[in-house]
């Protein structure tokens, strides 16, 4: 099944009417999205529906994909096991202990923000920068990362095609029940979803990579801020639900 392009977007006609009413309901809501093919170029331009991500919001619990894959390859005999063990924690359930443990394992503060940086930069993000130290107190630094849902995209079209990606896109597609809101219901979509608050409200996102049916993957984030997490999850559930029904559509790519 096809769709004509959008001529503003280039993302297929049907798929960008459905995404921007979907946002139109929730206009106060800053609901984004944003769409890229999995190995595309450096200088291929995301494609970002509704609200155009005017302001890098906290990444929280999806900065844990790129602190586990720089853990993962900073791991050694000794230390793989436990890594591997925390990387599961952190990824399928969400667990904040043990993504701490993985940023500590890399040294801690600038030593560790630098190794995760490293990681966004071999997936194409060139522009987001890892806290060493946080400024919220009570949660993680590395949650604190400001990370715009463009570029985010960015670091989830190239991160399939990293050495050693298994280790954390493995888990991604195992995600337990009770994280599987939003992306969750999208046939074979791998994902990891953040939340937390913000001085704006709360903030709600997720990034996926999703397979289409010719060997293609597209990589999509999303994110909101509302009064809840119940209301962020809500909004983003009827934004995946579109996702899945374009599925199909998607403009998919592939590494190398």
């Amino acid at each position: 099944m096809s769709s004509t392009p959008s001529p503003t977007t280039g993302l297929p006609t049907a798929l960008q009417r459905d995404l921007e009413q979907v946002a139109g309901r929730y206009a106060d809501e800053q609901v984004a999205v944003a769409v890229l093919p999995v190995g595309a170029d450096a200088d291929r331009e995301v494609e970002v529906v509704a609200d155009a991500d005017p302001e890098r919001l906290f990444g929280w619990s999806t900065t844990k994909v790129p602190v586990a894959l720089a853990a993962d390859r900073a791991a050694d005999e000794t230390s793989a096991p436990t890594i591997t063990a925390d990387t599961e924690l952190a990824l399928t359930i969400s667990d904040n202990d043990a993504a701490y443990r993985l940023w500590a394992t890399l040294g801690g503060g600038q030593v560790s923000a630098d190794a995760v940086e490293d990681i966004l930069r071999e997936a194409g993000d060139s522009r987001t920068q890892v806290p060493p130290n946080g400024t919220t107190e009570g949660y993680t630094p590395f949650g604190q990362t400001r990370w715009g849902i463009a570029d985010q995209a960015r670091f989830a079209a190239g991160l399939p095609c990293l050495d050693g990606a298994k280790a954390v896109t493995g888990p991604m597609g195992e995600i337990q029940e009770s994280q599987r809101w939003g992306f969750g219901a999208v046939d074979g979509a791998i994902f990891k979803g953040g939340w937390g608050p913000t001085d704006a409200g709360y903030v709600v996102r997720q990034m996926a990579v999703i397979p289409d049916a010719d060997g293609g993957r597209t990589a999509v984030t999303m994110q909101t801020v509302t009064p809840t997490f119940e209301e962020g999850t809500a909004v983003l559930d009827e934004i995946a639900a579109v996702i899945a029904e374009h599925q199909q559509q998607l403009p998919g790519g592939r590494c190398g």
